[in-house]
């Protein structure tokens, strides 16, 4: 399974990906920093579950969520 982890904190990012990476499931897992890296990831990688924070800094994490749908 591939996971991407969408936060705007490097320190939660790292934390999660951290802990993922004891799960035997988890193949691989991506981490952005914003809508625009997140979308860049969803449309390379493909991935089968996407962990999103809905506060981005300034950007809205439903914006991930809604560019996804529109693809």
């Amino acid at each position: 399974m591939k996971v991407l982890v969408v936060d705007d904190h490097p320190l939660v990012r790292k934390g999660i990906i951290s802990t993922l990476a004891f799960e035997k499931e988890i193949e691989q897992a991506f981490e952005a920093s914003s809508v625009k890296e997140a979308i860049s990831l969803l449309t390379k990688e493909s991935p089968d579950i996407t962990v999103i924070d809905l506060y981005l800094g300034k950007e809205d994490g439903m914006e991930v969520v809604n560019q996804a749908k529109a693809r």
